[in-house]
């Protein structure tokens, strides 16, 4: 069944879709935030090589407030520092497990999997930024992802299994450009496998995730901080 529920029940849907642009050749500041035109061209069809024709080609923007009213985020998804130039450029928002995000592309057709409660659009994606000291905290998502490095520092993933707390020895996958020592540009993480995430350098990193079935808050789970002493 082929729905638009984009706006309607888009939980990571702030700002509004974006529309496809061409592949640019944008040299990114070599500390700062991204230009304003290399900012313009880091579209889902862009950087991801997703085309356009994959959410019906509409490139049709939702009103913000719209998304916001009916997106489910946790309210605490927006309490947070400084927003960095990078964020700020891609109109990104404080996500709840740490870092920045800002939903790309939110697919136009719809499934039921057993396991979910109700329809799931079969894939959507974001931007994801984390800066130097920043971290994504421990959690799980229920559909999988595929992440993709874009520009920064590389980036430390660890996972954790998928038990009912993450495992005491997690294994690490080093995601960025050196590909020589061991670094990869796409990484994918099983659904239910427990992640997080931390810049290795003093740099930001920006990269992207796929999630299929599409992502919602409801299919999120974080785990709780353990209490101060």
């Amino acid at each position: 069944m082929e729905t638009d529920e984009c706006g309607r029940s888009c939980p990571f849907h702030q700002g509004g879709e974006q529309s496809p642009a061409p592949r640019g050749r944008e040299n990114p500041s070599p500390r700062g935030g991204l230009s304003r035109r290399a900012a313009l061209g880091l579209t889902a069809a862009g950087v991801l090589g997703v085309t356009a024709t994959a959410c019906g080609g509409s490139g049709a923007a939702k009103a913000p407030e719209r998304a916001a009213a009916t997106s489910g985020a946790p309210a605490t998804a927006g309490a947070r520092g400084k927003q960095p130039e990078t964020a700020r450029l891609l109109g990104m928002r404080a996500h709840p497990e740490g870092g920045w995000y800002k939903e790309t592309w939110r697919s136009g057709k719809t499934l039921r999997v057993e396991e979910y409660a109700g329809n799931r659009p079969t894939a959507s994606a974001i931007y994801f930024l984390l800066s130097a000291g920043e971290e994504s905290r421990w959690h799980t998502v229920r559909s999988s992802e595929l992440w993709f490095w874009h520009r920064g520092g590389p980036l430390r993933f660890q996972l954790g299994g998928t038990g009912e707390r993450p495992a005491a020895r997690p294994t690490d996958v080093l995601m960025g450009p050196d590909l020589a020592g061991g670094q990869r540009p796409q990484v994918l993480i099983p659904a239910g496998t427990w992640q997080r995430a931390r810049p290795v350098s003093d740099e930001e990193v920006l990269v992207s995730c796929v999630v299929s079935p599409g992502f919602q808050f409801e299919d999120f789970h974080l785990l709780p901080e353990a209490p101060a002493r």
